[in-house]
């Protein structure tokens, strides 16, 4: 019994470590500007699971509703897919005063609209740095009527 006490406090110390210094070896990017929508409903439910990074079960692999689609330069040819985001509204009336941030899993692509001016609907169109968010995960720092909004982001 002692040895089983033994061996299993020092796999919980190793782990313990590994933790640390795992924590202490991320450093997140700095701060960058781009912009944010929102898509779907306030569900979060939407008929695109699975789109351009291929995830099936949003749900089921723990991403809920913290998703977004991500414009051509943050997408990367998939590289971005799996990533996560810091997302924090930035100087518009329709952020919400005082929200937090929220962070986001890039699962899909927001692809470009060409037949839209990159400045008004084109939102996605290179190189604007863009996020299309799933709508619950935009409605903690921005409001419904904005539609847009600028965000400061890190990876």
């Amino acid at each position: 019994m002692a040895s089983f006490l033994h061996s299993h406090t020092l796999v919980a110390a190793v782990l313990a470590l590994i933790m640390v210094t795992a924590e202490a070896d991320f450093q997140a990017s700095p701060w960058s500007p781009a912009h944010a929508t929102f898509y779907g409903d306030s569900s979060g439910v939407s008929d695109d699971m699975g789109g351009a990074c291929g995830y099936t079960n949003m749900y089921g692999i723990g991403f809920g509703t913290r998703t977004a689609a991500l414009s051509t330069p943050l997408f990367n040819n998939g590289l971005g897919c799996g990533g996560c985001y810091e997302i924090r509204c930035y100087q518009s009336q329709y952020c919400i005063p005082g929200a937090p941030s929220v962070v986001v899993t890039g699962t899909n692509l927001c692809p470009p609209n060409w037949a839209e001016d990159s400045n008004n609907g084109g939102w996605c169109n290179p190189p604007n740095v863009h996020f299309d968010m799933a709508m619950p995960s935009w409605l903690t720092f921005g409001r419904y009527e904005g539609g847009i909004v600028p965000v400061m982001y890190r990876r």
